[in-house]
Protein backbone atom coordinates (compact mmCIF):
# COMPACT_ATOMS: atom_id res chain seq x y z
CA UNK A 1 0.00 0.00 0.00
CA UNK A 2 1.30 3.42 -0.91
CA UNK A 3 2.69 5.47 1.96
CA UNK A 4 2.64 9.25 1.98
CA UNK A 5 5.26 11.14 3.93
CA UNK A 6 3.97 12.40 7.27
CA UNK A 7 4.11 15.98 6.01
CA UNK A 8 2.17 15.26 2.82
CA UNK A 9 -0.36 13.01 4.59
CA UNK A 10 -1.03 15.73 7.16
CA UNK A 11 -1.47 18.26 4.36
CA UNK A 12 -4.05 16.10 2.56
CA UNK A 13 -5.87 15.07 5.73
CA UNK A 14 -6.18 18.67 6.96
CA UNK A 15 -7.96 19.79 3.79
CA UNK A 16 -11.49 21.11 4.42
CA UNK A 17 -12.36 20.05 0.87
CA UNK A 18 -13.98 16.57 0.92
CA UNK A 19 -11.30 14.30 -0.55
CA UNK A 20 -10.60 10.56 -0.48
CA UNK A 21 -7.57 8.83 -2.01
CA UNK A 22 -7.79 5.19 -3.04
CA UNK A 23 -5.44 2.53 -4.41
CA UNK A 24 -6.34 -0.65 -6.26
CA UNK A 25 -4.34 -3.55 -4.80
CA UNK A 26 -4.85 -7.03 -6.27
CA UNK A 27 -8.20 -5.94 -7.69
CA UNK A 28 -9.48 -4.55 -4.39
CA UNK A 29 -10.01 -0.85 -3.67
CA UNK A 30 -8.14 0.25 -0.55
CA UNK A 31 -8.68 3.61 1.14
CA UNK A 32 -5.34 5.39 1.62
CA UNK A 33 -6.63 8.51 3.40
CA UNK A 34 -9.61 10.85 3.78
CA UNK A 35 -9.59 14.58 4.45
CA UNK A 36 -11.14 16.47 7.35
CA UNK A 37 -13.69 17.87 4.91
CA UNK A 38 -14.73 14.35 3.92
CA UNK A 39 -15.10 13.36 7.59
CA UNK A 40 -17.24 16.44 8.15
CA UNK A 41 -19.38 15.62 5.10
CA UNK A 42 -19.95 12.04 6.29
CA UNK A 43 -20.18 13.00 9.98
CA UNK A 44 -17.84 10.16 10.86
CA UNK A 45 -14.32 9.58 12.18
CA UNK A 46 -11.32 9.16 9.90
CA UNK A 47 -10.52 5.69 11.24
CA UNK A 48 -14.04 4.38 10.77
CA UNK A 49 -14.42 5.90 7.31
CA UNK A 50 -11.10 4.51 6.11
CA UNK A 51 -12.05 1.04 7.29
CA UNK A 52 -15.68 1.06 6.11
CA UNK A 53 -14.89 2.40 2.63
CA UNK A 54 -12.29 -0.31 2.13
CA UNK A 55 -14.69 -3.04 3.25
CA UNK A 56 -17.80 -1.69 1.49
CA UNK A 57 -17.47 1.29 -0.83
CA UNK A 58 -21.22 1.69 -1.40
CA UNK A 59 -22.61 0.70 1.99
CA UNK A 60 -24.30 4.07 2.62
CA UNK A 61 -25.28 4.77 -0.98
CA UNK A 62 -29.01 4.95 -1.67
CA UNK A 63 -30.05 1.62 -3.27
CA UNK A 64 -31.54 3.46 -6.23
CA UNK A 65 -28.05 4.69 -7.15
CA UNK A 66 -25.88 1.79 -5.94
CA UNK A 67 -26.00 -0.39 -9.09
CA UNK A 68 -25.18 2.38 -11.55
CA UNK A 69 -22.54 3.81 -9.22
CA UNK A 70 -20.79 0.44 -8.76
CA UNK A 71 -20.72 -0.12 -12.52
CA UNK A 72 -19.21 3.29 -13.24
CA UNK A 73 -16.71 2.96 -10.39
CA UNK A 74 -15.57 -0.42 -11.72
CA UNK A 75 -15.00 1.10 -15.16
CA UNK A 76 -13.05 3.92 -13.54
CA UNK A 77 -10.81 1.62 -11.49
CA UNK A 78 -10.08 -0.34 -14.68
CA UNK A 79 -9.15 2.94 -16.40
CA UNK A 80 -11.98 2.46 -18.90
CA UNK A 81 -13.87 5.71 -18.24
CA UNK A 82 -13.85 8.86 -16.20
CA UNK A 83 -15.59 9.10 -12.82
CA UNK A 84 -18.15 11.91 -12.63
CA UNK A 85 -21.33 10.89 -10.80
CA UNK A 86 -24.19 12.29 -8.75
CA UNK A 87 -25.84 10.08 -6.14
CA UNK A 88 -27.59 10.06 -2.77
CA UNK A 89 -25.71 8.90 0.30
CA UNK A 90 -26.75 8.56 3.94
CA UNK A 91 -24.63 9.79 6.83
CA UNK A 92 -24.33 8.02 10.21
CA UNK A 93 -27.58 9.66 11.33
CA UNK A 94 -29.42 8.34 8.27
CA UNK A 95 -29.75 11.79 6.72
CA UNK A 96 -29.72 11.68 2.93
CA UNK A 97 -27.30 13.95 1.08
CA UNK A 98 -26.96 14.55 -2.64
CA UNK A 99 -23.30 14.08 -3.59
CA UNK A 100 -21.36 15.01 -6.72
CA UNK A 101 -18.16 12.94 -6.96
CA UNK A 102 -15.39 13.48 -9.49
CA UNK A 103 -12.33 11.24 -9.71
CA UNK A 104 -9.02 11.28 -11.51
CA UNK A 105 -5.89 9.14 -11.50
CA UNK A 106 -2.61 10.51 -10.24
CA UNK A 107 0.73 8.80 -10.88
CA UNK A 108 3.01 9.12 -7.85
CA UNK A 109 6.85 9.43 -7.98
CA UNK A 110 7.30 5.64 -7.62
CA UNK A 111 4.85 5.07 -10.55
CA UNK A 112 2.03 3.99 -8.22
CA UNK A 113 -1.37 5.08 -9.52
CA UNK A 114 -3.76 6.55 -6.95
CA UNK A 115 -7.38 7.55 -7.42
CA UNK A 116 -8.19 11.04 -6.08
CA UNK A 117 -11.93 11.52 -5.55
CA UNK A 118 -13.36 14.94 -4.79
CA UNK A 119 -16.85 15.20 -3.26
CA UNK A 120 -19.28 18.10 -3.29
CA UNK A 121 -22.32 18.29 -1.02
CA UNK A 122 -24.98 19.35 -3.52
CA UNK A 123 -27.68 19.42 -0.85
CA UNK A 124 -25.78 22.07 1.08
CA UNK A 125 -24.89 23.88 -2.15
CA UNK A 126 -28.49 23.97 -3.33
CA UNK A 127 -29.62 25.16 0.11
CA UNK A 128 -26.96 27.88 0.03
CA UNK A 129 -27.94 28.92 -3.49
CA UNK A 130 -31.61 29.05 -2.51
CA UNK A 131 -30.80 31.08 0.59
CA UNK A 132 -28.65 33.50 -1.38
CA UNK A 133 -31.32 33.72 -4.06
CA UNK A 134 -33.96 34.56 -1.47
CA UNK A 135 -31.70 37.20 0.06
CA UNK A 136 -31.03 38.65 -3.37
CA UNK A 137 -34.72 38.81 -4.27
CA UNK A 138 -35.49 40.38 -0.90
CA UNK A 139 -32.80 43.00 -1.47
CA UNK A 140 -34.11 43.61 -4.98
CA UNK A 141 -37.62 43.98 -3.64
CA UNK A 142 -36.41 46.45 -1.04
CA UNK A 143 -34.38 48.34 -3.64
CA UNK A 144 -37.43 48.37 -5.90
CA UNK A 145 -39.11 50.60 -3.35
CA UNK A 146 -36.12 52.19 -1.57
CA UNK A 147 -33.60 54.74 -2.79
CA UNK A 148 -30.18 53.35 -1.77
CA UNK A 149 -28.62 56.78 -1.17
CA UNK A 150 -31.19 58.51 1.05
CA UNK A 151 -33.03 55.36 2.24
CA UNK A 152 -36.27 57.12 1.35
CA UNK A 153 -39.03 55.38 -0.60
CA UNK A 154 -38.61 55.86 -4.34
CA UNK A 155 -41.03 56.69 -7.14
CA UNK A 156 -42.06 53.02 -7.48
CA UNK A 157 -43.33 53.14 -3.90
CA UNK A 158 -45.33 56.29 -4.62
CA UNK A 159 -46.86 54.79 -7.75
CA UNK A 160 -47.83 51.65 -5.84
CA UNK A 161 -49.16 53.15 -2.62
CA UNK A 162 -49.80 56.82 -3.41
CA UNK A 163 -53.53 56.44 -4.02
CA UNK A 164 -53.95 54.71 -0.65
CA UNK A 165 -52.18 57.61 1.06
CA UNK A 166 -54.41 60.13 -0.71
CA UNK A 167 -57.53 58.30 0.48
CA UNK A 168 -56.15 58.08 4.03
CA UNK A 169 -55.61 61.85 4.09
CA UNK A 170 -59.15 62.45 2.86
CA UNK A 171 -60.60 60.04 5.43
CA UNK A 172 -59.09 62.27 8.12
CA UNK A 173 -60.97 65.26 6.63
CA UNK A 174 -57.79 66.79 5.18
CA UNK A 175 -56.87 67.89 1.67
CA UNK A 176 -54.04 65.93 0.03
CA UNK A 177 -51.14 68.04 -1.19
CA UNK A 178 -48.29 66.96 -3.45
CA UNK A 179 -45.06 68.95 -3.44
CA UNK A 180 -42.45 68.47 -6.17
CA UNK A 181 -39.07 69.71 -4.89
CA UNK A 182 -35.99 70.59 -6.92
CA UNK A 183 -32.56 71.01 -5.34
CA UNK A 184 -31.41 74.19 -7.06
CA UNK A 185 -28.28 74.20 -9.24
CA UNK A 186 -27.34 70.65 -8.25
CA UNK A 187 -25.03 70.16 -11.21
CA UNK A 188 -23.08 73.30 -10.32
CA UNK A 189 -22.79 72.06 -6.74
CA UNK A 190 -21.41 68.72 -7.95
CA UNK A 191 -18.97 70.48 -10.27
CA UNK A 192 -17.71 72.74 -7.50
CA UNK A 193 -17.58 70.37 -4.52
CA UNK A 194 -17.60 66.89 -6.06
CA UNK A 195 -20.23 64.17 -6.34
CA UNK A 196 -19.61 62.88 -2.82
CA UNK A 197 -20.50 66.29 -1.42
CA UNK A 198 -23.50 66.31 -3.76
CA UNK A 199 -24.66 63.01 -2.29
CA UNK A 200 -24.30 64.48 1.20
CA UNK A 201 -26.45 67.44 0.16
CA UNK A 202 -29.17 65.07 -1.07
CA UNK A 203 -29.05 63.12 2.20
CA UNK A 204 -29.22 66.37 4.17
CA UNK A 205 -32.25 67.44 2.16
CA UNK A 206 -33.93 64.08 2.78
CA UNK A 207 -33.37 64.32 6.54
CA UNK A 208 -34.69 67.88 6.74
CA UNK A 209 -37.78 66.94 4.72
CA UNK A 210 -38.45 64.09 7.16
CA UNK A 211 -38.31 66.57 10.03
CA UNK A 212 -40.87 68.93 8.51
CA UNK A 213 -43.22 66.33 7.06
CA UNK A 214 -43.84 63.63 9.68
CA UNK A 215 -46.41 60.96 8.82
CA UNK A 216 -46.09 61.87 5.15
CA UNK A 217 -44.81 60.16 2.04
CA UNK A 218 -41.35 61.57 1.33
CA UNK A 219 -40.06 60.25 -1.97
CA UNK A 220 -36.65 60.44 -3.61
CA UNK A 221 -37.29 61.03 -7.27
CA UNK A 222 -34.46 60.47 -9.77
CA UNK A 223 -31.62 62.99 -9.92
CA UNK A 224 -32.12 66.05 -7.70
CA UNK A 225 -35.87 65.86 -7.09
CA UNK A 226 -37.98 64.95 -4.07
CA UNK A 227 -41.73 64.47 -3.79
CA UNK A 228 -43.80 64.88 -0.64
CA UNK A 229 -47.39 63.66 -0.35
CA UNK A 230 -48.96 65.12 2.77
CA UNK A 231 -51.98 67.00 4.08
CA UNK A 232 -52.41 70.63 3.11
CA UNK A 233 -51.92 73.40 5.70
CA UNK A 234 -52.12 77.20 5.48
CA UNK A 235 -48.34 77.35 5.88
CA UNK A 236 -47.10 75.16 3.04
CA UNK A 237 -45.38 77.93 1.09
CA UNK A 238 -43.78 79.26 4.27
CA UNK A 239 -42.56 75.76 5.22
CA UNK A 240 -40.92 75.41 1.82
CA UNK A 241 -38.90 78.59 2.37
CA UNK A 242 -37.97 77.48 5.90
CA UNK A 243 -36.71 74.15 4.58
CA UNK A 244 -34.70 75.91 1.88
CA UNK A 245 -33.12 78.26 4.42
CA UNK A 246 -32.17 75.35 6.68
CA UNK A 247 -30.55 73.46 3.81
CA UNK A 248 -28.54 76.56 2.86
CA UNK A 249 -27.44 76.94 6.49
CA UNK A 250 -26.43 73.31 7.08
CA UNK A 251 -24.92 72.39 3.71
CA UNK A 252 -21.15 72.01 3.55
CA UNK A 253 -20.90 74.15 0.42
CA UNK A 254 -22.77 77.11 -0.97
CA UNK A 255 -26.16 76.06 -2.26
CA UNK A 256 -29.25 77.89 -3.44
CA UNK A 257 -31.53 75.62 -1.42
CA UNK A 258 -34.71 74.19 -2.89
CA UNK A 259 -37.87 75.27 -4.67
CA UNK A 260 -41.16 73.46 -5.10
CA UNK A 261 -44.27 73.16 -7.19
CA UNK A 262 -47.40 72.43 -5.16
CA UNK A 263 -50.58 70.70 -6.28
CA UNK A 264 -53.76 70.25 -4.27
CA UNK A 265 -55.03 66.87 -5.40
CA UNK A 266 -58.71 67.02 -6.30
CA UNK A 267 -61.07 64.03 -6.61
CA UNK A 268 -60.53 64.21 -10.38
CA UNK A 269 -56.76 63.84 -9.96
CA UNK A 270 -54.65 60.77 -9.36
CA UNK A 271 -51.07 60.37 -8.21
CA UNK A 272 -49.73 60.64 -11.77
CA UNK A 273 -51.58 63.84 -12.65
CA UNK A 274 -50.66 65.28 -9.25
CA UNK A 275 -46.97 64.74 -9.95
CA UNK A 276 -47.23 66.26 -13.41
CA UNK A 277 -49.19 69.30 -12.23
CA UNK A 278 -46.74 69.99 -9.40
CA UNK A 279 -43.87 69.64 -11.86
CA UNK A 280 -45.49 72.20 -14.18
CA UNK A 281 -45.93 74.61 -11.28
CA UNK A 282 -42.26 74.18 -10.37
CA UNK A 283 -41.12 75.05 -13.89
CA UNK A 284 -42.87 78.42 -13.74
CA UNK A 285 -40.43 79.54 -11.02
CA UNK A 286 -37.51 79.34 -13.42
CA UNK A 287 -34.43 81.11 -12.06
CA UNK A 288 -36.31 83.51 -9.79
CA UNK A 289 -34.51 83.21 -6.45
CA UNK A 290 -37.17 85.19 -4.62
CA UNK A 291 -39.82 82.53 -5.15
CA UNK A 292 -39.61 79.19 -3.33
CA UNK A 293 -43.05 77.72 -4.03
CA UNK A 294 -45.84 78.02 -6.59
CA UNK A 295 -49.25 76.36 -6.53
CA UNK A 296 -50.53 74.68 -9.65
CA UNK A 297 -53.49 76.60 -11.09
CA UNK A 298 -55.78 76.77 -14.10
CA UNK A 299 -53.67 79.66 -15.42
CA UNK A 300 -50.56 77.46 -15.35
CA UNK A 301 -52.47 74.73 -17.15
CA UNK A 302 -53.67 77.13 -19.85
CA UNK A 303 -50.13 78.42 -20.34
CA UNK A 304 -48.82 74.86 -20.57
CA UNK A 305 -51.47 73.81 -23.09
CA UNK A 306 -50.82 76.95 -25.15
CA UNK A 307 -47.08 76.23 -25.21
CA UNK A 308 -47.68 72.63 -26.20
CA UNK A 309 -49.99 73.74 -28.99
CA UNK A 310 -47.22 75.84 -30.52
CA UNK A 311 -44.69 73.00 -30.25
CA UNK A 312 -47.02 70.25 -31.47
CA UNK A 313 -48.58 72.19 -34.37
CA UNK A 314 -45.61 74.22 -35.60
CA UNK A 315 -44.68 71.83 -38.42
CA UNK A 316 -48.29 71.60 -39.61
CA UNK A 317 -48.60 75.39 -39.51
CA UNK A 318 -45.54 75.73 -41.75
CA UNK A 319 -46.76 73.02 -44.11
CA UNK A 320 -50.23 74.56 -44.45
CA UNK A 321 -48.93 78.15 -44.64
CA UNK A 322 -50.71 79.22 -41.46
CA UNK A 323 -47.54 81.11 -40.59
CA UNK A 324 -47.10 83.97 -43.03
CA UNK A 325 -44.58 86.76 -43.45
CA UNK A 326 -45.78 90.35 -43.41
CA UNK A 327 -43.54 93.24 -44.28
CA UNK A 328 -43.85 96.29 -42.10
CA UNK A 329 -42.65 99.56 -43.60
CA UNK A 330 -40.13 101.64 -41.71
CA UNK A 331 -40.70 105.35 -42.44
CA UNK A 332 -38.32 108.25 -41.85
CA UNK A 333 -40.16 110.52 -39.43
CA UNK A 334 -38.75 113.69 -41.00
CA UNK A 335 -39.03 112.97 -44.70
CA UNK A 336 -41.87 110.47 -44.43
CA UNK A 337 -39.98 108.36 -46.95
CA UNK A 338 -39.95 104.55 -46.70
CA UNK A 339 -36.39 103.67 -45.77
CA UNK A 340 -36.68 99.95 -45.04
CA UNK A 341 -38.97 97.03 -44.30
CA UNK A 342 -39.24 94.76 -41.29
CA UNK A 343 -40.36 91.14 -41.74
CA UNK A 344 -42.91 90.00 -39.16
CA UNK A 345 -44.42 86.52 -38.79
CA UNK A 346 -48.14 86.03 -38.25
CA UNK A 347 -49.67 82.72 -37.23
CA UNK A 348 -53.29 82.57 -38.36
CA UNK A 349 -54.71 79.24 -37.26
CA UNK A 350 -58.15 78.00 -38.45
CA UNK A 351 -59.10 77.04 -34.92
CA UNK A 352 -57.11 79.45 -32.76
CA UNK A 353 -57.38 82.51 -34.95
CA UNK A 354 -54.69 85.21 -35.01
CA UNK A 355 -51.63 84.43 -32.85
CA UNK A 356 -49.22 87.23 -32.11
CA UNK A 357 -45.52 86.63 -32.81
CA UNK A 358 -44.82 87.91 -29.32
CA UNK A 359 -46.67 84.84 -28.07
CA UNK A 360 -45.18 82.02 -30.13
CA UNK A 361 -41.73 83.29 -31.18
CA UNK A 362 -40.25 83.17 -27.62
CA UNK A 363 -41.43 79.56 -27.23
CA UNK A 364 -40.05 78.49 -30.60
CA UNK A 365 -36.78 80.21 -29.70
CA UNK A 366 -36.61 78.42 -26.35
CA UNK A 367 -37.05 75.03 -28.01
CA UNK A 368 -34.67 75.85 -30.88
CA UNK A 369 -37.33 75.68 -33.61
CA UNK A 370 -36.98 79.11 -35.20
CA UNK A 371 -34.46 77.82 -37.76
CA UNK A 372 -37.35 76.14 -39.56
Amino acid sequence: MYQFSDKLRNAYESLMMPLAIYQVIDGKVVTILVSDGFCQLKKDSREHLTSSLTNSMFKRVDPAYAGKLAKQYAAFTNHESKYDVIYCSNDVDGKSTLIHAVGHWQTMPDRTKLAFLHYLDLTASVAFINEESQKYHKEQEEHFYIDPLTKLPNINYLHEFGEEKIEAIRLNKNKPLLLFFDVCAMQNYNDQYGYKAGDELLKLTANILKTYYPNSFIIRNPNDHFIVLTKSTPYDEMITKTISDEIIKKAEGNTLGIKAGLCLITPDDNIYSGIEHARRALKTIGNDRNIHAVYYSSAIELEYQRRQFFIDHFDDALKNHYIQVYYHRIVNSQSQAIVSHEALARWIDPGQGFISPGEFIPILTKYHLTYK
